[in-house]
């Protein structure tokens, strides 16, 4: 199942919680839509934007510190191997796990990948150029990563809060409901209006096995009440 239109990847990150510019139709997304628009793919999308912008750098790495207890690790990076195969290798993929170990989200730390040698979050030329003046920051470097001190801004107020982000994304409610799983995402996907468990299971990329146990088991626990 694909969306029935081409969403642009602002406007996903605003939908996912980025405050980020958009057009005046961007709030306009269907159920189909939205069911379509993912944290962990939109979050891998804005790591590939964030290589040659780094206000997006800034703006993704706050928001791995407000919201990153809720992101599926495992799914995050099992997508993210999909998209480097394809688009090549992207440095802040390992860069948004170190941060998430920086900001004592113990989940990412088994994702943190140490080079051989220390690897450049972004331009090698620009990152050496600007640690020249300002040096590096020893808590990257320390996991294997160089970033000079001043690259990344850190601003909270740069992402919706919690409380601002559940009124509209229905994935992050169910995650504060159900625990950030799988199995919440099918649930979702259900309340969405996705109609089997085979679409579920092509849309979420997840296995089919899940998908049909946790769909009958909401229609069970539906028809109860």
């Amino acid at each position: 199942m694909t969306s029935a239109k081409k969403i642009h990847i602002n406007q996903k990150m605003w939908f996912i919680g980025f405050r980020i510019g958009y057009t005046s139709d961007d709030h306009a997304l269907s159920s189909f839509d939205r069911a379509s628009v993912d944290i962990e793919r939109t979050l891998i999308d804005a790591a590939y934007e964030a290589r040659s912008d780094f206000r997006i750098l800034s703006v993704l790495m706050s928001w791995i510190k407000v919201h990153g207890e809720y992101v599926i690790v495992e799914k995050f990076f099992k997508f993210a191997k999909h998209e480097q195969d394809k688009r090549g290798h992207n440095p802040v993929i390992n860069g948004i796990a170190v941060w998430g170990t920086l900001c004592k989200q113990t989940k990412w730390a088994r994702y943190v990948s140490r080079s051989p040698e220390d690897e450049y979050l972004v331009d090698p030329e620009l990152t050496d150029l600007s640690a020249e003046f300002r040096g590096y920051k020893q808590d990257w470097l320390r996991l294997g990563v160089k970033v000079p001190l001043k690259m990344i801004r850190i601003r909270e107020d740069d992402v919706f809060s919690p409380k601002e982000l559940v009124q509209g994304n229905l994935q992050f409610r169910n995650r504060l409901i159900i625990g950030s799983a799988w199995r919440s995402d099918i649930v979702t996907a259900i309340e969405y209006g996705l109609e089997n468990p085979t679409v579920i299971s092509k849309t979420l990329g997840c296995s089919y096995e899940p998908a049909l146990r946790i769909f009958k088991e909401y229609r069970l626990a539906k028809a109860s009440n």
